[in-house]
């Protein structure tokens, strides 16, 4: 079978982690091409099997129209003539939908999307998202992360949830039964405003008045000029540590004592479920579209938090760096995430979808 993933770009997002893991799998027994819209190269952040060809779409130092764009996208489908094109992030599915709709039956290409975030919030703009949804109802697939992003779509041909798998960098876990673990918070992600990293700030400053012998570690992008503004202000600079965008985490700080996660909406969030997966005790807030609520089992694997209760987050995180026994319970609770997420697994049923369908 030969499938085509479009993407924008194989950065250092969520998606694009899932693109590359499934991609990777799905190259064994198939042949695969991933299809790059918005880049002029075909520089990766996560590491493609070198089996996958990764066409970039635009030239360097050349800029497309949109009706060009729709074209050379069309044109790329043509030439590799996939048995099915699937596509990630709304933009991206806009393009890959207008490119592929006349051409789809004749070809006899079969066209699946997938959703990756709240469908309520993401695109922002109605029309935008009468658009996506219109599209969703027409592909003949669609993916979702979770049972609240499918509920949200009223009208679609045929669906599945099929939560993210989870990618791991090393095979060695940190043994928290027998070692102390570091006295470090753990925040994996990007700037962006849905993430929230303020409220991570204010809960640890809260959290780090009663517990001052403890720093909190943020891999992800550096912070902003407000950002720094306020941390400056809440008076913890001396206690935050920036190491920038690391696809190996894992490994470098797995023996954290607390994995935070502050989004006021998500869609399953990988850093979350890669956490849990190394038995890191987790905090999430419980925020739509329901991914860190499925992860963490309603509670069960770690805690929850209403979306933007600052002093609940900090009482949480008290409540897990005084009560090992409680970190390891919920490490415990963790133990077979690694197997239920697993790349084989979760690429398995990608698979016998694409075949249903």
């Amino acid at each position: 079978m030969k499938i085509l993933f479009v993407i924008g770009n194989l950065d250092s997002g969520g998606a694009e982690k899932v693109i590359s893991t499934l991609a990777n799998s799905f190259s064994i027994n198939h042949i695969v091409e991933i299809l790059m819209i918005s880049s002029d190269k075909n520089e990766t952040f996560y590491k493609i099997n070198p089996n996958i060809k990764i066409v970039p779409l635009l030239s360097i130092n050349k800029k497309l129209s949109y009706i060009k764009k729709i074209k050379k996208i069309r044109e790329e489908i043509i030439s590799f003539s996939p048995d099915v094109v699937i596509s990630f992030l709304n933009y991206v599915i806009v393009y890959s939908w207008l490119a592929i709709r006349k051409i789809k039956k004749e070809k006899n290409i079969k066209f699946i999307v997938s959703e990756r975030n709240d469908p309520r919030r993401v695109p922002s703009i109605f029309l935008y998202r009468k658009l996506r949804n219109h599209i969703f109802s027409n592909a003949d697939g669609c993916v979702f992360q979770t049972n609240d992003a499918n509920d949200y779509f009223k009208k679609t041909k045929s669906s599945i949830i099929i939560p993210n798998p989870v990618f791991l960098t090393q095979k060695k876990y940190f043994d928290y039964k027998k070692n102390e673990r570091d006295k470090t918070v753990l925040m994996v992600g990007s700037s962006k405003k849905e993430k929230n990293r303020f409220l991570a700030y204010k809960a640890f400053s809260i959290f780090n008045n009663a517990r001052p012998d403890y720093k909190m570690m943020i891999v992800g992008s550096k912070p902003s000029r407000n950002e720094l503004s306020y941390i400056s202000k809440l008076g913890i600079g001396d206690k935050l540590i920036f190491s920038g965008r690391d696809n190996k985490w894992h490994s470098h700080y797995q023996s954290a004592s607390m994995f935070i996660l502050t989004s006021n909406f998500e869609g399953m969030p990988n850093a979350l479920l890669e956490a849990a997966a190394l038995q890191i005790p987790c905090i999430s807030t419980d925020c739509p579209i329901g991914g860190p609520r499925e992860i963490l089992k309603n509670g069960e694997r770690g805690i929850l938090v209403n979306v933007g209760d600052c002093k609940k987050f900090a009482e949480a995180m008290l409540e897990i760096a005084n009560n090992r026994s409680l970190q390891n319970h919920y490490s415990n609770q963790c133990l077979e995430i690694s197997n239920e997420y697993s790349a084989e697994k979760i690429s398995d049923i990608w698979i016998h979808y694409i075949k249903s369908i």
